[in-house]
């Protein structure tokens, strides 16, 4: 299996873990208040990490001087991402938080590709942009009041800095281990949620073995494994393509909303999907075409 095969598959992986964030939250509920979920799942993912760590004795690497600032922008703008969604799910209809999430981390992957690593749009990718903006429009709908104004900006937000931050970490990815990257991600959000708790005044979630707290712990799991396969698809794979790839996230998401809420899907919602995931496969179809007329000239 080539290194782009493993790419694509870690990243479709990583979609369907996405996908069950919904769930999370829904299961997880109003137990815990903005930055309290923040650093109490963060720290869950540390203790974690290190258990991981130590059992099976990894070593990490020594950060390089070059990559520190890097690094120090991800994990920056990356712990921001979830607080400002949670606060958008929170003001905003779950459609609109959607389509302004999704839209704008398109579009911010594939900006960030051709700014950061030179990466060439074609026909073929633009295509695939449209398909998918389309795609994300079918599925969720679009309505803002004045009041709601600065909760959009925040998902817009939220969307951009997704898309940073999904491909920034293949500028440095390639000299860490995914955990010890994963680690540094979870302190970064644990700082930012203490941070965060103080000045809010946020009250202590209470210790105690609930459905809420079950949840949380599983949502910390899902947290290791999502950070290690995004930063291992996008190492193996062009920031534009994996970027069209993430939105297939709203498939799974459909599909656990269908199953395990009993969500209705509506023909808008199985269009919307069908084009997602035309746009994830269609980067792909021009290597495969050119490996098909290769090998009949041969023969």
């Amino acid at each position: 299996m080539t290194q782009q095969s493993r790419g694509t598959l870690a990243l479709i992986l990583l979609t369907f873990l996405y996908g069950a964030y919904g769930v999370y939250n829904r299961f997880i509920g109003e137990a815990f208040q903005t930055f309290s979920a923040q650093w109490v799942r963060s720290a869950l993912v540390i203790g974690l990490v290190l258990i991981i760590t130590v059992a099976l004795k990894l070593k990490y690497a020594r950060v390089r001087n070059a990559d520190f600032w890097w690094i120090a922008q991800w994990l920056f703008f990356g712990s921001w991402i979830m607080i400002f969604l949670f606060l958008a799910f929170n003001h905003l209809q779950l459609a609109t938080t959607y389509f302004l999430f999704y839209a704008t981390m398109i579009l911010s992957g594939v900006v960030c590709g051709k700014f950061f690593f030179q990466e060439k749009m074609n026909l073929t990718k633009n295509i695939s942009v449209v398909l998918s903006l389309i795609g994300v429009a079918s599925i969720y709908s679009f309505s803002i009041s004045r009041a709601d104004l600065m909760y959009a900006v925040l998902a817009l937000l939220a969307g951009v800095l997704l898309g940073f931050w999904n491909t920034i970490s293949k500028k440095f990815s390639s000299h860490y281990p995914e955990l010890q990257m994963v680690l540094w991600d979870a302190i970064a959000g644990a700082l930012v949620g203490v941070i965060g708790f103080l000045i809010v005044k946020e009250s202590l979630p209470t210790l105690q073995l609930s459905t809420s707290w079950i949840w949380l712990v599983v949502y910390s799991v899902s947290q290791v494994a999502t950070v290690g396969l995004v930063i291992y698809g996008f190492k193996h794979l062009e920031a534009q393509v994996a970027s069209l790839i993430m939105p297939i996230e709203i498939i799974f998401a459909s599909l656990f909303g269908y199953l395990i809420f009993g969500e209705t899907l509506t023909v808008s919602t199985i269009f919307g999907g069908c084009c997602i995931a035309l746009a994830a496969f269609l980067p792909y179809m021009r290597p495969l075409l050119g490996k098909v007329r290769l090998q009949r000239l041969k023969v």
